[in-house]
Formats: structure tokens, sequence, C-alpha cells
């Protein structure tokens, strides 16, 4: 959405007065903005950034925070309690997070995001920016088509991201047992299913059979739950300039900790280079091996319930195929034949994954 100048500039009239007012706070008596506001739109948030000038001539940025969701304007977001909620929690997260990582085990190993304030009636969280790049950003360059430096760095990466996953799962909340196989993740797996019948081009009959098999078969066990981060992918894991990790932005809610592992596997599994290369930029032989330095990195000498793993993998795929189907579908007129035409890769891919899950 468009935002205009007028808006922004009604905005900046009520947030930098406070930034300004908690710098002291924050750096210092001597550090002062430097140069206007910069606007950083996100599809699900608006980012603010300002320039500050330290006492000791050192340069540092902060950003201010604002969610959205698709047409809705600054103003609106800073009147949405919705929104309003979810700021608050990110905030209570980025607190706990902090705390956590500070005080883990190997905390010299991982990052965190410095939480300076949350003004609630503006709806917006104040970070300090911090010098990050994604996962996926690294996972994504053509120097990971070849065997050699990046792919063995970004395997220790993996492995490192694993340890911080295993932290948050011990440390954000209680511990508790739960279903192996609820009836919802069930419901859910046969709905995906239906809806890619018509692409599927194979008896989706006997997998929906299977998956009721595996409901019948686990409905009554039990796994460890925790509460998840559930937005854990490679766009939301960081690498930072001295090689640690870090994430944020959780959505903590309650499930099995094999629902992280397994989204997280998958969306390397589903990536869009691999999709678009139909899984020839990173190869399974490669994969594999990525796969378990992120398994090594949480489980270290632990077994692994593969049962768990593979079922999560499964149903996570189905959900990630359905979504894809999903654009394709709802693709205004100008982009239809396009994904019309990218869709056919798309299916034989994901079938191909699905194939091999079972």
């Amino acid at each position: 959405m468009q935002i205009s100048d007028n808006e922004l500039k009604s905005f900046y009239a009520l947030l930098t007065p406070r930034i300004e007012a908690d710098l002291a706070a924050w750096y210092g008596s001597d550090a002062h903005l430097i140069a206007e506001p910069t606007f950083h739109p996100r599809p699900w948030s608006y980012f603010f950034r300002y320039r500050i000038q330290m006492g000791d001539s050192r340069e540092r940025a902060v950003l201010a925070k604002i969610r959205h969701i698709e047409n809705m304007n600054v103003s609106e977001s800073m009147r949405d309690t919705k929104m309003r909620e979810e700021m608050k929690d990110e905030y209570e997260s980025l607190v706990k997070i902090r705390d956590i990582f500070t005080h883990a085990e190997d905390a010299e190993r991982f990052s965190t995001i410095r939480q300076l304030a949350f003004y609630e009636d503006l709806n917006v969280l104040v970070m300090e920016e911090a010098d990050i790049r994604t996962l996926k950003s690294n996972f994504q360059k053509p120097v990971m088509w070849i065997e050699g430096n990046a792919r063995r760095i970004f395997e220790s990466h993996l492995e490192l991201t694993g340890q911080w996953l295993r932290v948050f799962h011990d440390q954000i909340g209680d511990a508790h047992d739960g279903p192996f196989f609820s009836e919802a993740f069930y419901q859910r797996a046969q709905e995906n299913l239906q809806r890619i019948r018509p692409v599927y081009g194979k008896n989706v009959e006997s997998l929906q059979s299977m998956v009721r098999m595996f409901y019948d078969q686990y409905k009554n066990k039990t796994l460890p739950y925790r509460i998840t981060h559930d937005n854990f992918s490679l766009a939301n894991v960081f690498v930072t300039g001295d090689e640690k990790i870090c994430s944020f932005d959780p959505h903590n809610k309650p499930g099995s900790i094999y629902i992280d592992i397994a989204k997280f596997i998958v969306d390397m599994e589903t990536c869009a280079v691999q999709v678009s290369t139909f899984g020839m930029s990173i190869p399974p032989s490669r994969l594999k091996k990525f796969n378990a330095a992120f398994l090594r990195g949480y489980f270290r000498s632990e077994p692994v319930d593969f049962h768990a793993l593979n079922l999560y993998r499964l149903i996570y795929l189905l959900e990630k195929w359905d979504d894809n189907e999903e654009k394709v579908l709802l693709a205004g007129a100008a982009k239809k034949i396009l994904y019309g035409i990218a869709a056919l890769p798309m299916r034989r891919y994901f079938s191909k994954l699905v194939d091999r899950q079972i």
C-alpha cells in the first residue's frame, strides 16, 4: 500500500520527539539524531530508521517497527487493537529471548536484538539495528550451487541454528507432553490433500488412506511439547557479522518440538531457488547433510524420533504445496500466465518431495 508523504510527516511528528527524549537513556547524554528518518515498508511491517550520532563520534541506528495487514496504512496500524497486542507480545518476546541467550551456556555463539522501547499509544516497537543477514540470503547465493567453502560454512551455521532452537525450546516455557498426531493436524493434512487432488497427478486416495493410518497409529501417543517458535525459517534466522546466530519474532504457540524442526527442514527443501531449479541448486545428498547438521545441533547425542519428524515433514510439505497452489489460483490477470507456467515444474517438484517422504 502506498503511504503518502503527509501521513508519514504526521507520524514522524508523534514518534520523533519520543525517540529524542529517550536517546540519553539509551546511548548517553551526548547522543543525538542525525538526518531525517527513512521509511522502509515490508509486507507485514513498516520500519522507520533513525540514525544516531554518539558522544564518541560513533554512529548507530534504531528501527521503529509497526505491524500492519494488507491495505492498512500507518494511522490505522497505530489504532488497531490486534496489531497492538502483537507488537506488545513481540516486545516481551525480545526481552525474554535477550535474557535467555545472554545467560545461555554458549552465549558467546549467539546474538540478540536489543529492544529499546514499546510505545503502546503509538503501537511502535523500537529496537537497535543489528548487522545481520538471513540464512535464506546465504542459501540462495549462486556460490552455494557448487561444493566448497560456502556450503561448509552454511552447514556450520545450521548446526548452530539447531543449538539456538534447542535453547529456545528448553528455556522459553514449561515442558509437557502432548498428542503425537492431533485430530487438528490430521484434518489439516486431509484438507490439503483434497485441495491438491486436481494437480497431484496420482492416486490421492492412497495417500489419504496412509495419512489416516498414521492418525490411527499415533493419535493416542505423545511427544514432548514446548512453546514453539512457529516462525522458524531461513528468512527468520540471522547470521551476524561475527558469525553468531539469532532469531526473533516468535509466535509462541504450544506444540511439539518437531513442528519447528520439520518446518525449518521443509523450508530448505521448498525454498524458491530449490523449486525453480527442481532441486538442482542444492542436491538431495547435500540437503541430507544440511539436515543432519541442523539435527545434530538440536539433539546432540540424543536420539531423534524420525517417525515424528517424517510425519510432520509430510504434513508441512502438503501445507506448503497447498499454499503455492493458492498463490496460483489468486494471481491477478497480469501474473496469471506467468504463475501458470511456473506451476508446472512446481507441481512436479512437490510431487517428487511427497513421494520421497512416503
